[in-house]
């Protein structure tokens, strides 16, 4: 048991081992950006007070160094230590009410698929005799273009299918009329 137990406490800690891994390698590497970061910003500062001693008087190269030096560490402070934009409470009744329509919305969702479903059975009744019909009379292109309707009748429902049935009826009356056949 003592293995079993022993393999147990292996498998819990070792995601706590591969964060500790990780973390160990991300503070190691920023530690050594920060040491770049900080000769990078010595080596500047010794070009810019050279630069600026050309220009002007190294006192006030100096200076000017300094006050750019003040003025980000400012800056930075003043980010650092202002406010949080306030953000508003949200209330007991906001939060009645939008869990309230996520329940409604989730009941419609299953109204929906129930009524889905119920078309789809439908649909089924409607057909099922139309391709017992079509099988025993040899029409296989007619037996799959009805089973193609009914699929797409299945997807669609409401206005889209009633869009659909306009559209293929104008297709379908486009296609018929244009081969010399007139309506009556």
């Amino acid at each position: 048991m003592t293995p079993f137990l022993q393999r147990l406490a292996h498998d819990a800690a070792a995601p706590l081992v591969d964060f500790g891994v990780t973390l160990a390698k991300k503070v190691a590497l920023l530690l050594f950006a920060a040491l770049f970061l900080l000769s990078a910003l010595i080596f500047l500062t010794i070009a810019l007070f050279g630069w600026l001693a050309t220009m002007l008087e190294q006192p006030l190269a100096a200076l000017t160094i300094g006050a750019i030096y003040l003025l980000a560490a400012v800056l930075t402070l003043v980010l650092a230590l202002r406010k949080p934009a306030p953000v508003a409470p949200v209330s007991l009744q906001e939060r009645l009410a939008a869990a309230q329509a996520e329940q409604d919305k989730a009941e419609k969702s299953e109204a929906e698929r129930a009524q889905q479903t119920k078309t789809a059975t439908q649909i089924d009744e409607i057909v099922t005799p139309l391709l017992g019909f079509l099988q025993d009379a040899g029409l296989e292109r007619e037996k799959l273009a009805v089973l193609a309707g009914a699929s797409v009748a299945k997807q669609l429902h409401g206005y889209s299918l009633v869009l659909a049935g306009m559209i293929a009826g104008f297709f379908a009356g486009r296609f018929y009329f244009t081969k010399g056949r007139k309506l009556g």
